[in-house]
């Protein structure tokens, strides 16, 4: 740029205080703050002009590196000029990371992100081991569990590597859960199932007591009744232990029955003292009279009332019919009641003259 051609280069001396320490900022260096240059007179024109390796650079050197100034004094009045060379250095600065662990993540099935990241300075880079291979690709997780991620910075032609550093990241275990239902179930005097279920997440396993012995296998009931079946799901390796309950009835069943045939019972026979066969019973205060004009007594049939409903039948009830011999005694006897009354009626208006002749003085010769 200036023209030297025409000036006249002469001895001269100048002191050159470049400072050691600049690093890298993305601003060019600048005389007077990075280096400062003693010797020249106040009205001497300095001029400064930089290469790197060798080669002239057109501006000011910003990035990091080594580079040569060449200051030189001009006298402009007496064309004249001297100068000196010197070496300066721009250091690499450190670069960093911002790296953080994603929060509150559970266990699902997929593959999660586990870090969020960012790098001044160059390019950020992940391992799950610290000594393994580091890629720009952010570490994933599926499974339940802590994981260590390692990450560093590979700098730019302005910034130093950085040293590994690491995070900590857990991904929590998912809640397990069950699907359980009572069966459908009636009283036959077996064994049943009495829960049908499936489990996500670990092992389904139930108990009779809520603190008993939890076993694989579906509890079973005999007799109806209500049964509470506690159950439990041990969580696997990605999943919570989770607990729950279910009530299930086992129904009583209708019984079966043949209906007892009764025999005919006498006019003064109490009806309820008639025996039944083994599980009927009478039951009480249902002595009526049907629309047939028949006696009707309601019996029950319950074998086993703890696992069957009562069932209830009317029955007939039959009176003895009377045999000849008596039907006759009754016909005679009511005959000579009926003479008997007539033959004291007759004497009591015999007695009283009402009734007069030769017969009645003959049957009844006691009056007077």
């Amino acid at each position: 740029g200036f023209p030297y051609a025409v000036y006249k280069k002469v001895d001269g001396e100048l002191s050159v205080t470049p400072k050691y320490d600049i690093v890298y900022d993305g601003e060019a260096i600048e005389a007077g703050v990075d280096f400062t240059v003693g010797g020249a007179g106040s009205d001497s024109t300095l001029t400064y002009s930089y290469s790197t390796t060798g080669e002239p650079m057109y501006g000011l050197p910003t990035n990091a590196g080594e580079y040569t100034v060449e200051v030189k004094v001009i006298d402009l009045e007496n064309k004249t000029y001297y100068g000196t060379s010197f070496e300066i250095t721009i250091s690499k600065a450190a670069s960093s990371a911002s790296v953080e662990a994603v929060g509150n993540l559970t266990y699902d099935g997929s593959e999660q992100a586990l870090v969020t990241g960012s790098a001044t300075g160059g390019e950020l880079v992940y391992s799950l081991t610290q000594d393994g291979e580091y890629t720009e690709s952010v570490p994933t997780g599926k499974n339940a569990g802590d994981y260590t991620v390692y990450y560093k910075v590979k700098g730019d032609a302005n910034h130093f590597d950085s040293e590994p550093q690491s995070v900590t990241v857990t991904v929590r275990k998912a809640v397990s859960s069950a699907s359980v239902t009572g069966n459908d179930l009636t009283y036959d005097g077996s064994e049943h199932t009495l829960v049908t279920g499936s489990a996500t997440g670990g092992e389904l396993v139930y108990s009779l007591t809520q603190d008993g012995e939890y076993t694989s296998s579906a509890p079973t009931g005999k007799n109806a009744g209500n049964y509470t079946v506690y159950y439990k799901v041990i969580g696997d390796a990605n999943h919570l232990d989770s607990t729950g309950s279910v009530t299930v009835t086992v129904s009583k069943a209708t019984p079966e029955y043949t209906k007892p045939e009764l025999e005919a019972i006498d006019k003064d026979t109490d009806v309820y003292s008639i025996e039944l066969p083994e599980g009927w019973t009478w039951k009480e205060n249902s002595m009526r009279v049907n629309e047939d004009g028949d006696t009707v007594v309601t019996a029950i049939y319950n074998p086993d009332a703890d696992n069957y409903e009562s069932v209830e039948i009317d029955m007939v009830i039959t009176y003895k019919k009377l045999s000849g011999g008596a039907i006759a005694g009754i016909a005679i006897g009511s005959t000579l009641g009926a003479v008997l009354i007539a033959y004291g009626v007759c004497a009591l208006l015999f007695k009283k003259k009402i009734l007069k002749g030769a017969f009645f003085t003959k049957i009844y010769p006691f009056i007077k």
